[in-house]
């Protein structure tokens, strides 16, 4: 009877890990120049993952799920100037109807409602630290009064 398993397996090719380093077998070795992937490979995973998940693989269909999910580029809102406490309600008001709407999602809704209460927390934190200058300051006055009253 003969043998026809090879021994000797051809090893597996390297993953590129990011980082500028190559994992072989366990090993990590430092890279000069990692390989870039281009569009091109993006468009090909994709469409090996499309092609799995429609043959009812669950993996492909994952990353077909999260590459849809990410597909949107930057998001472009016209919801007015945020300068002020009204102009910030008004703004998170056209972000309520544009998500009811269906214009955005609800993920990106909240995203920008976040931002904005940002916004809002950096006005009111703004105002809180001129209501607190002025306070001191009227406090520096009240005490170079009493000195002067006192000379008197």
């Amino acid at each position: 009877m003969t043998d026809t398993s090879t021994s000797a397996q051809a090893s597996p090719p390297p993953f590129h890990g990011g980082g500028g380093a190559v994992i072989r077998d366990g090993g990590v070795k430092p890279q000069t120049t990692p390989d870039p992937v281009t569009l091109q490979d993006i468009v090909d995973v994709v469409q090996a993952a499309v092609r799995k998940a429609k043959e009812g693989d669950m993996y492909g269909a994952e990353v077909v799920r999260r590459f849809w999910k990410s597909r949107r580029e930057t998001l472009v809102l016209d919801i007015g100037e945020t300068r002020t406490a009204a102009e910030i309600a008004e703004a998170q008001g056209k972000v309520l109807a544009l998500t009811f709407a269906g214009e955005i999602t609800p993920r990106e809704g909240r995203d920008v409602s976040t931002m904005l209460e940002y916004r809002r927390r950096a006005l009111h934190t703004l105002d809180q630290q001129r209501e607190l200058d002025e306070m001191v300051e009227f406090a520096k006055q009240q005490q170079a009064d009493a000195k002067t009253k006192g000379r008197r």
